[in-house]
């Protein structure tokens, strides 16, 4: 059984999607008959709020892919959660300038969010892209104060393969630790619709991975360790057909088992790219998925373990 199935692109764009719900829901846009835009910057326009500011294209390190977009809340009030938020694309593809939408939907609830670009296959195998995730956070921690975030507040987000990689750096210490970061740097972290439990089965995942001697150590499980204090929260559709769910509620149950802190909630009727449409716009109501990513932050900040 292929738990991480291959869908046929490297990077997806979920723009159409978005626009074909607004369709459903607000047909009087008409959207369709908006030519002269892409299908993103006409869903931008539609549905931004206005209530963020975007610093763009910061580097944060030397690499030209090493570059990361802020969204702040345009309206300052005391230091806000961070979020870092780590979008997917197969490894080897996907743009921090796709996720506008998502950043804007943070700003306008009161998060700091950092999306960042980081170098992908072919440029780098495994574990390239971890290592640039985790300068990010470096980079949010030293820097995320003077645009209104709380340093003691920062959350790390994935999707797809980018929740593969956040939950490497919450389960695997060293990508912090290499990074001159302690283990207690990032207070938490979210999964969604990532392949954190699976085998690489699809040829070109086989080849940005690396050997197969090294391939434990891409594998989440492998670092589960006994009674570990990050919170982790993972989030998957039911109607997934590129990354089977199975994957969230094994890890989730393997890491409750060994002591530590994990929730998985499942999305009835959501697929791989809807669940971050429905995270990116809340408005259409597809799924609960911003709802549930806020609760995890404000509840994690008070309690011992959010999974309890």
């Amino acid at each position: 059984m292929f738990l991480f199935r291959s869908c046929g692109h490297r990077g997806f764009t979920f723009a159409p999607y978005i626009l074909q719900m607004i369709r459903l829901q607000y047909p009087l846009l008409l959207v369709c008959l908006i030519s002269a835009c892409s299908p993103l910057r006409v869903a931008e326009k539609l549905l931004s709020s206005g209530q963020s500011i975007r610093s763009a294209d910061v580097a944060y390190g030397s690499e030209s892919r090493q570059r990361l977009d802020v969204y702040r809340p345009r309206v300052r009030g005391n230091p806000a959660p961070v979020v870092v938020f780590l979008y997917g694309g197969r490894w080897q593809g996907g743009s921090k300038d796709q996720y506008r939408l998502l950043g804007d939907a943070f700003a306008r609830r009161g998060v700091v969010v950092v999306v960042p670009d980081y170098r992908l296959y072919p440029e780098v195998k495994f574990p390239g892209w971890v290592e640039d995730a985790a300068q990010t956070v470096r980079w949010t921690r030293n820097n995320i104060e003077r645009l209104g975030g709380d340093t003691a507040q920062i959350w790390v987000v994935g999707h797809s393969s980018g929740a593969h990689t956040a939950v490497l750096l919450a389960l695997d210490d060293r990508y912090l630790s290499d990074a001159g970061l302690p283990a207690n740097a990032v207070r938490g972290y979210v999964s969604i619709a990532g392949p954190v439990d699976t085998v690489w089965t699809d040829p070109d995942v086989q080849a940005l991975m690396g050997p197969p001697e090294g391939w434990p150590a891409t594998y989440a499980r492998t670092h589960i360790a006994e009674g570990r204090e990050a919170n982790l929260l993972f989030l998957h559709g039911s109607d997934d057909k590129t990354v089977s769910a199975s994957n969230s509620n094994t890890l989730a149950a393997r890491i409750r088992n060994s002591g530590g802190c994990a929730l998985a909630v499942l999305y009835r009727g959501v697929g791989h790219v809807e669940i971050v449409v429905a995270f990116s716009v809340p408005q259409l109501g597809i799924a609960p998925v911003m709802r549930d990513v806020l609760n995890f932050i404000h509840q994690a900040r008070t309690k011992n373990c959010y999974a309890q």
